[in-house]
């Protein structure tokens, strides 16, 4: 279980690195996302000083809205119409 831990451990600090990558591109195309990004630092917030049960639950649910987000922006192709064309074959 610790060897699985560890693991996914490592997989999310990669995670957090292409979001932040990301995140950076989107903002370099003239997308404001401050707004957003105060909100995912408010959740994750809330579970500062709590067990770390509860930062695990936010992060999925963050996770969760993020996957509901692409697969409302996959599912409509008027959404990448005008994207980057790198942007659009990543989603």
């Amino acid at each position: 279980l610790e060897r699985e831990i560890n693991a996914f451990i490592k997989q999310e600090v990669l995670h957090t690195r292409e979001h932040v990558a990301f995140n950076r591109h989107v903002a370099d195309q003239g997308y404001d996302t401050t707004l957003l990004d105060r909100d995912v630092d408010a959740a994750l917030a809330l579970t500062r000083g709590r067990p770390p049960i509860g930062s695990l639950a936010a992060t999925c649910a963050l996770e969760h809205f993020t996957a509901m987000l692409a697969h409302a922006l996959i599912a409509d192709p008027r959404h990448l119409e005008g994207a980057d064309p790198q942007a659009r074959a990543l989603w």
